[in-house]
């Protein structure tokens, strides 16, 4: 997702999509507000403009979204429901 490529460079993102299996599995809501109106829009980059990323954060998210933490979490899966 182009979202994790810009959040790790330390850019505002926000953006308008569907809440679907994917985005409810990355948490995007969390980190990427959900913008449905111009007025939302306006309100959003008026807040961004004005204030910093927070990278802890950003962070914080991030490390939830690296590859060996989502492996780990498959085992953990495939262990509960396939006894492993």
């Amino acid at each position: 997702m182009v979202s994790f490529l810009l959040l790790c460079n330390g850019c505002h993102v926000i953006g308008h999509y569907p809440l679907g299996d994917d985005v409810l599995w990355y948490d995007l809501p969390s980190i990427v507000p959900n913008i449905d109106t111009y007025d939302d829009f306006e309100k959003q980059m008026d807040y961004m403009l004005h204030h910093e990323l927070d990278l802890l954060k950003v962070k914080a998210f991030m490390k939830n979204h690296y590859t060996t933490n989502r492996a780990k979490r498959l085992v953990h899966i495939l262990k509960k429901y396939y006894h492993l």
